[in-house]
């Protein structure tokens, strides 16, 4: 589904852009406005403009959400990434209405970084590989992840002008941790 829509931002088909900014867009004002558009929360999770964005998005999503599909399944794992692309795109356009701006959400980061969290919390004695050849212990990289976007929030960074969803980004750590939580649990792990 992010190939799709990502295809659709590109090329206009098979999602016009009307269609991408009403349901694959998700702001503050489409939120909390008059519409009320609340499916953006979850099309936002399978939105990218950008090539990189995307690609880090997916090769992320790929590394760490393997194996959360092999521990709990895909019937656990499906609602996990739908769950936490609503809360992230929720925690993010609710900063925006909190501070009095039109925050907008684009990107499966926050579904993403609840896989990145189970899976760490699954295995932490893991060893990442951080851009392909540093290895690093699983614990470590998750404790750097969070306090990333943490320090991201105290500091509101850029990325090519448009900001970085920290808020979407630790929201959906925190789904990570709680669905970890309810499948250690349910005995699934």
């Amino acid at each position: 589904m992010n190939f799709l829509v990502f295809f659709s931002w590109q090329y206009g088909f098979p999602f016009s852009r009307s269609t991408l900014n009403d349901y694959f867009v998700a702001t503050t004002w489409q939120v909390f406005g008059p519409a009320k558009n609340i499916v953006s929360l979850l099309g936002a999770a399978f939105s990218h403009v950008e090539t990189y964005h995307l690609l880090a998005n997916m090769m992320t999503f790929y590394f760490f959400g393997r194996d959360v599909f092999y521990t709990v399944g895909r019937r656990f794992a499906v609602p996990l990434y739908l769950i936490a692309g609503i809360a992230s795109s929720y925690a993010q356009v609710y900063q925006g209405r909190r501070h009095g701006y039109n925050a907008q959400v684009i990107g499966a980061s926050g579904a993403v970084s609840s896989f990145v969290i189970f899976s760490i919390l699954a295995n932490p004695g893991a060893m990442v590989l951080l851009w392909f050849f540093i290895p690093v212990p699983a614990a470590l990289f998750g404790i750097a992840y969070i306090m990333q976007d943490m320090y991201g929030i105290s500091h509101r960074q850029t990325y090519k002008g448009g900001f970085v969803g920290h808020e979407a980004h630790l929201a959906g750590s925190a789904i990570g941790g709680i669905a970890y939580l309810i499948a250690k649990r349910r005995r699934l792990i």
